[in-house]
């Protein structure tokens, strides 16, 4: 009897992989908000106020945006409800792989080991402990689920291939409203087709017309809702926005390869095509693509996940041709990790038959026990190494001043992170030091977005309002259309009775966001008081 059919066993391995995930990550309800989450959640009015209507055209991705609002429900703004709820999620997504470890090989021992590296690999930690990167988990896990009704799929006819088929589309559209890049799921499936059931073009096309109905459908309506968000692209060159973006997916690749030192804010600088990193990053896909060469035939298994790892993260290699990004940031390559575990774990199990052949344990108890003893010492070694590891790099993402001033003693040069550590200072009301940190950011890159903004809550939070004024003017004039920027030029101007300057800038940011209703209030008032004609 297969192990997958003992249903006791996969009930009892799974609890041990969530109580495992747990006992790694579950520090993270322990942690604040951090650097993109006070925008994408805290001062979110979407979120703060249940504002349903406000969600679908966020970002792209309303299925996030509804989990952020049912947690704020839930916990009232409470951080450890947010991070409680991003825990449940990456435990769900390490079932989902053991789920679809099993429907793959058959047996439970595989389909663990591939769940346990999802759970567990370093690469992890940042998606887990930052909650701005729950869409890509969010977008993970409903990927799994199409996944694994697609193959149930395969296995029936009638009623129930339809019903698999039907849950599997709904999820694969979930996992595109979650995070957009969810949509190379589709890449998935194809290369599931040619690679493991070497399917006829036919065949394969009747299995992904839903699919491929579902994508197009979402993604064109995703660019209507939000339409221009993309901007005009970025502004190096085509060239070196593809050698960046090949350079931050091989990067990617090496950190599941070598798990060590991975750093949350690492950064990364444009990539010329014809530097040493380009070049490395070159051969390093080169080595692959031989890989993949050889797992066509010897083992289709291990050839369709990396082509999974490697299509999960090409939105990433495509992110600095579109916009002026250029960043390595683990919790994106949390997609990839799926398609990474089970070609290890086929990997791993290639090489153990090759090893069998060479080894052999004939004569003694010892000698047949030996091996089996050895390999779970092993294993549970390494999990609780990874488990101490993972446990120790969550603790880096608990206080956020403590996070910025690590980077920018690691990183001095880094102006963004000089930025992020004043905003820190300032919400901890450290405004002194916030000053230090925010006119370094300035002295390195005075054309850093926000930085003006901040600057004036520091001053204003320190009673200095000529200084404050005068970076609100510069937020102004740098972008017209700042309304946060202009609201609180607006209040400066009034608190210094020059209620004509004040009217002019409340204007102003009326146009820039007309749902801004306590600054239409006081344009009102103002107006009324007759002080000056509107």
């Amino acid at each position: 009897m297969s192990d997958v059919t003992r249903a006791p066993c996969r009930w009892v391995v799974l609890c041990g992989l969530a109580a495992t995930a747990v006992l790694a990550h579950g520090g993270a309800v322990r942690n604040g908000f951090l650097y993109d989450d006070f925008h994408l959640i805290v001062d979110n009015p979407a979120v703060q106020s249940h504002a349903w209507r406000e969600i679908a055209g966020q970002k792209f991705r309303p299925v996030t945006m509804i989990t952020y609002v049912v947690d704020h429900a839930i916990g009232g703004g409470r951080p450890a409800v947010y991070h409680a709820t991003q825990l449940v999620w990456h435990v769900l997504v390490v079932g989902g792989v053991l789920l679809i470890g099993l429907s793959i090989w058959g047996r439970l021992t595989p389909a663990a080991a591939a769940a346990l590296l999802v759970a567990l690999h370093p690469v992890q930690t940042e998606a887990v402990h930052y909650l701005s990167a729950r869409s890509s988990i969010l977008s993970t896990f409903w990927m799994l689920v199409a996944l694994w009704a697609y193959l149930e799929a395969r296995k029936y006819a009638g009623l129930q291939r339809a019903a698999n088929i039907g849950l599997g589309v709904t999820a694969f559209m979930l996992a595109i409203l979650s995070k957009e890049s969810g949509i190379v799921f589709l890449v998935w499936l194809a290369a599931y087709e040619a690679v493991v059931e070497r399917a006829g073009w036919r065949d394969a096309f009747l299995r992904l017309g839903p699919y491929a109905a579902v994508a197009g459908a979402v993604w064109i309506g995703q660019q209507f809702v939000a339409f221009g968000v993309w901007g005009s692209g970025a502004s190096v060159s085509v060239a070196t926005g593809f050698a960046t973006g090949v350079v931050v997916m091989a990067r990617h690749l090496l950190a599941w390869i070598i798990p060590m030192g991975i750093d949350p804010v690492s950064p990364q600088s444009w990539v010329a095509p014809a530097s040493f990193a380009a070049a490395g990053a070159a051969a390093l896909f080169a080595v692959v693509a031989i890989a993949l060469a050889w797992g066509w035939r010897a083992r289709p298994l291990v050839s369709w996940g990396v082509v999974c790892g490697l299509t999960a993260l090409f939105p990433v290699m495509v992110l600095p041709l579109l916009t002026d990004v250029a960043l390595f940031q683990p919790h994106r390559g949390y997609p990839a990790s799926v398609g990474f575990a089970l070609a290890t774990v086929e990997a791993v199990r290639a090489l153990g038959a090759v090893a069998a052949r060479w080894v052999r344990w004939r004569r003694g108890l010892l000698r047949s026990v030996a091996p089996a003893v050895a390999g779970w010492v092993a294993t549970v070694a390494l999990v609780l190494g990874a488990v101490w590891a993972d446990a120790s790099q969550g603790r880096v993402w608990r206080d956020e001043v403590r996070f910025w001033s690590e980077a920018t003693l690691r990183y001095p040069r880094e102006a963004r992170y000089h930025h992020s550590l004043g905003a820190a200072f300032l919400r901890a009301g450290d405004f002194a030091r916030a000053v230090d940190a925010l006119t370094t950011a300035a002295r390195l890159d005075p054309m850093l977005p926000r930085l003006h903004y901040n600057l004036g809550l520091v001053y204003t939070g320190m009673g200095r309002l000529d200084d404050a004024l005068a970076e609100y003017e510069r937020a102004r004039e740098r972008d017209p259309t700042d309304f946060k920027s202009l609201a609180n030029l607006g209040w400066l101007y009034e608190k210094k009775g020059e209620t004509a300057r004040a009217l002019d800038a409340y204007r102003a940011a009326l146009r820039a966001a007309p749902g801004l209703g306590p600054v239409r209030e006081r344009v009102e008032r103002l107006d009324r008081l007759g002080t000056v004609a509107p």
